[in-house]
C-alpha cells in the first residue's frame, strides 16, 4: 500500500523508472552473457552510449529530488538524445532502430516518451487557470479600450444613427455597446 501512494506521489518519475529497468536488464544481459561466453563481447561500439544513457537517468534522478524545476527539461533532452541514437538506454537499442526517411529513431526513448505524455498529459491538454483568468483580463482590457475609441469616434453623431448601429448586425459588439452608452448618457442629460 505504501508502495503504491509513493508511486502515485512521484508518478513523473515513470519514464525515468521505465528506462532504468530497461538499463538494468541490459546490465543483467550483458553481464550474463560475459559469464557464459568470456570471449565474445556484445555491441562493443554501442558500450559507451550506454554508459551516456546510465549517467543521463542518473542525472534525471538527481534533478527530480534536488533540481526540480530543471526535471521536465532534463528529462526531455534526455529523451531527445535517446531518440536521435546520441545515447542509448537498453539492449533492444543497440540491435532495433526504426526510421523514417534518414532519420532513425530508437525504441526505448520513444517508449519512454509515450508514457511520459500518458504522465503529463493533464499538465498539457488542459488550460492553466491562471492564464485563462489573464486572457480574460485582457480581453476585457480590451474590449473597454474598444468601446472608447467607439464613444470618442460617435460622439457627434446624433441619437438616430446611433440607433442604427445598435440595431445594425455588421457593427462588433464594442461599437454595439458604445453606442448604446452615449445614447444612455445623453437621455441621463436630457433627464
Amino acid at each position: 500500500m505504501r508502495l503504491l501512494s509513493k508511486i502515485k506521489n512521484n508518478k513523473a518519475l515513470t519514464p525515468v523508472n521505465i528506462l532504468t529497468l530497461l538499463g538494468v536488464w541490459t546490465i543483467l544481459y550483458l553481464s550474463y552473457h560475459k559469464i557464459r561466453e568470456p570471449d565474445i563481447t556484445y555491441f562493443p561500439s554501442d558500450r559507451p552510449k550506454f554508459y551516456f544513457g546510465l549517467l543521463a537517468i542518473a542525472l534525471n534522478y538527481v534533478s527530480y529530488f534536488y533540481f526540480r524545476a530543471y526535471y521536465k527539461y532534463l528529462l526531455v533532452a534526455t529523451l531527445v538524445l535517446g531518440l536521435f541514437d546520441v545515447i542509448n538506454f537498453s539492449k533492444i537499442d543497440f540491435v532495433m532502430t526504426y526510421s523514417i526517411n534518414s532519420l532513425e529513431f530508437k525504441p526505448s526513448p520513444i517508449i519512454a516518451l509515450v508514457i511520459s505524455l500518458l504522465v503529463y498529459r493533464k499538465q498539457l491538454f488542459t488550460p492553466d487557470p491562471n492564464m485563462t483568468e489573464l486572457a480574460s483580463t485582457i480581453n476585457e482590457l480590451s474590449t473597454h479600450e474598444d468601446i472608447e475609441k467607439f464613444k470618442q469616434l460617435y460622439q457627434n453623431k446624433p441619437t438616430e444613427e446611433l440607433q442604427v448601429i445598435i440595431e445594425d448586425k455588421r457593427f462588433t459588439d464594442s461599437a454595439k455597446e458604445a453606442a448604446r452608452q452615449l445614447m444612455e448618457e445623453r437621455q441621463n442629460k436630457v433627464e
